[in-house]
């Protein structure tokens, strides 16, 4: 077919290679590199992909659709043009490459499938799952990656990601500055390294950072989180319903006990428990409090340290400080606490 040459519709079994127009066009053969492509969609039937083993390539065009209408996996690659879209069929082993353009987006099918961005630095992708078990992959640029319902699994390595989590997902983050939601399922968080915000969602989430300076929020649900080698802020459950058990583990950490019944452990480091009327009314345990080392902040309630401290009382080997919204603060194995013990 000549760069002159233009489809409007029907079936061709011709290659494609520099056609001006592809205005809806069913393509059959599959030895296909799409290029000089306006803005409708370009459509692949069933037997498209059959002679070049599936794979339909984008070269440098921009605003371009390729859709696929096949019964059987197929691979579409991005090219380097911009605000294209790539559209899965049904079939599990799908594959969706974005290409090294900005603005790519990437939609999913029922399949279980694989879709992923461009290793491109400024590259950008939006890529949206789904209802099968997907395998999302994020390598670089800034990137949104919004998970279907199914159980996925999802990768940001480098870059600035946006990723929202929805069934009982996997979420890995290595490197990179990312904003993590969990949805409403049960997901695992695992973040290695950069500046991360997470939050947990209404499901039961677990969320744990080996190493960056996080800012981490329990969900509705049941969270637990574990923080890593740098300094953390966590903050417990967000509802009434939901418990968190919280690790700080090494750094010093900003604990916030939550909206809901949340167990607390500083872990090594200078760690400060913050209880707050903000998130008041949550009955919590402080499991491993280190008078000299850590403290307990007591905000929002208009008391001096002494104060706070003429509320303790002990029971049971332990210190439990009430205040007056409810909130109970059990301080487990301690019994000595004192205004120092105490910011205000």
């Amino acid at each position: 077919m000549s760069s002159s040459s233009t489809i409007t519709g029907g079936v061709t079994n011709n290659n494609v290679s520099t056609a001006s127009t592809l205005a809806g066009a069913i393509l059959k053969n599959t030895s296909l590199v799409a290029t000089k492509a306006d803005t409708k969609a370009l459509v692949l039937g069933d037997d498209a992909l059959q002679q070049n083993k599936g794979v339909v390539a984008l070269s440098s065009e921009s605003n371009t659709a390729l859709v696929l209408n096949t019964s059987n996996a197929a691979t579409l690659l991005g090219g380097a043009g911009n605000n294209n879209v790539l559209v899965a069929n049904d079939a599990a082993g799908t594959v969706l490459q974005a290409g090294t353009g900005t603005g790519q987006t990437l939609i999913g099918g029922s399949g279980g499938q694989l879709l992923g961005t461009s290793t491109v630095a400024g590259a950008s992708a939006t890529i949206f799952g789904g209802s099968g078990a997907d395998t999302v992959v994020a390598a670089a640029g800034n990137n949104v990656l919004t998970a279907g319902a199914g159980n996925n699994q999802i990768h940001a390595i480098g870059g600035n990601n946006q990723i929202f989590a929805a069934g009982n997902d996997t979420v890995f983050a290595a490197g990179g500055n990312a904003t993590i939601g969990a949805g409403t399922g049960n997901s695992q968080l695992l973040i290695t390294g950069g500046n991360n915000l997470i939050a947990g969602g209404q499901g039961n989430t677990t969320i744990a950072s080996a190493a960056g300076n996080n800012t981490i929020f329990g969900g509705s649900g049941n969270t637990t989180i574990a923080g890593g080698a740098g300094n953390d802020l966590l903050i417990g459950s967000t509802s009434k319903s939901g418990k968190a058990v919280i690790g700080g583990f090494d750094g010093n950490d900003t604990i916030i006990g939550g909206v809901g019944n949340d167990t607390l452990f500083g872990g090594a480091g200078n760690d400060i428990f913050v209880f707050s009327t903000v998130f008041g009314g949550g009955k919590h345990v402080i499991g491993d409090f280190k008078a000299g080392t850590d403290l307990i902040a007591v905000q929002g309630y208009g008391l001096t340290a002494a104060q706070v401290a003429s509320r303790v009382t002990v029971a049971g080997g332990s210190s439990v400080l009430s205040l007056s919204d409810g909130t109970q603060i059990t301080v487990a194995g301690v019994t000595n606490l004192t205004a120092s013990n105490f910011a205000v």
